[in-house]
């Protein structure tokens, strides 16, 4: 059985304005426990904000209630389809460098597919496929 975006992804999207304030978006994150929001620009999806980047933004200044979630959102945004394999999902990490990818089915975002979740399945799978390859021990033998 091949393993695609959709059995590890997270289903769960929230997204915000490109205008509200970094304030606002880290506010919206926290309520919904989330660690990234997807932004929102003319009704179109057009970027995304993860906890690295709001931390990233208090630790070097910018000011979180002026500042404006288009001027430090990620985009454009990488996707896949929801019945990507593993495999080509972590090619296209490799590729892009993101830290996320956008899930889509046809033109509907359904979820966020996050990197470790794919580092880490993908060495759970090697491992696994490992143990199941090994031979079985074999008894010692007591020789008189």
């Amino acid at each position: 059985m091949e393993f695609t975006a959709s059995s590890i992804m997270r289903a769960r999207l929230v997204a915000c304005n490109a205008t509200d304030s970094l304030k606002e978006v880290a506010r919206k994150m926290l309520e919904e426990k989330v660690g990234s929001v997807l932004i929102k620009q003319n009704g179109e999806l057009s970027g995304i904000i993860t906890d690295m980047d709001i931390m990233h933004a208090i630790a070097t200044g910018v000011n979180v209630e002026e500042s404006k979630a288009e001027e430090i959102m990620s985009s454009p945004l990488e996707y896949c389809n929801s019945d990507d394999t593993i495999a080509k999902c972590k090619e296209l990490f490799e590729k892009t460098h993101h830290s996320r990818l956008v899930v889509k089915i046809g033109d509907e975002v359904v979820g966020v597919l996050l990197r470790k979740f794919v580092d880490r399945f993908s060495t759970v799978s090697k491992i696994y496929s490992l143990t199941q390859s090994s031979q079985t021990p074999h008894p010692r033998t007591g020789r008189g």
